[in-house]
């Protein structure tokens, strides 16, 4: 048996989503920006804070989409742990634990976006569904909306980090390149930006078809809205 969908609290996290994004895109930058380089370590705590918050985030998704498969629930938790430690070991800004950053850190993202691509086929999954009422629509296509260019951002990180200089973006795996990523990740989708010149030519392919998912989802919603809209007369 599986539970409502009313059960989940799209709200909570579509504003969980929006202060993690908001915080990846301006915590480093304010760091360069104001010269609080003392703080640097702090500030990045404060990311592995957001990252381990937005899997208990992920977790509540799954957790109630999949209520009763144990098996599921199992290999999610599974993954997220392996998540958390290879976040721990790369990002550390305390202690440093590996010589290879970058290897520790494209396993991390490579689970992280599959992780977060299956939650949001399950979250479009259930906008489908008869029972959901038009508020939860509304909450569940905004989470969805904001979850879209997180998943992304590992995508283009993994791409980045295996082949520098494809994006045509420089910049300190980690923490700064997430960033980075994620800054052109939410363009990309939110406003038709693109990556700078001088992008290899797969980049350029990637980015059309992410746009063109974007399109394609605000014309899924709108479709969903009029059928919702059609089957109350």
């Amino acid at each position: 048996m599986k539970t409502s969908s009313r059960t989940i609290q799209y709200a909570k996290i579509t504003a969980i989503e929006i202060i993690l994004i908001v915080n990846a895109l301006l915590l480093d930058s304010l760091v360069d920006f104001f010269h609080l380089t003392l703080w640097r370590q702090w500030i990045y705590l404060l990311y592995f804070l957001l990252e381990f918050f937005y899997l208990r985030v992920l977790y509540h998704l799954t957790s109630r989409l999949h209520f009763g498969n144990k098996k599921i629930i199992g290999v999610i938790l599974l993954v997220m742990f392996f998540i958390s430690a290879a976040t721990f070991i790369p990002l550390n800004p305390f202690v440093q634990l590996t010589q290879n950053k970058v290897a520790w850190l494209i396993a991390l993202h490579i689970p992280f976006c599959v992780l977060q691509m299956y939650v949001i086929s399950l979250l479009i999954i259930e906008m489908f569904k008869e029972k959901q009422n038009s508020q939860d629509i509304f909450w569940s296509s905004l989470a969805t909306y904001f979850m879209i260019p997180i998943a992304w951002t590992s995508l283009f990180e993994i791409i980045n980090l295996s082949n520098p200089g494809a994006t045509a973006v420089t910049a300190v795996p980690g923490f700064q390149s997430y960033s980075e990523m994620l800054y052109y990740s939410v363009d990309i989708f939110c406003a038709g930006g693109s990556f700078p010149d001088g992008a290899y030519r797969i980049i350029r392919n990637i980015q059309l078809i992410y746009h063109v998912w974007g399109a394609l989802y605000l014309v899924f919603l709108i479709g969903r809205a009029v059928g919702i809209v059609s089957s109350k007369k």
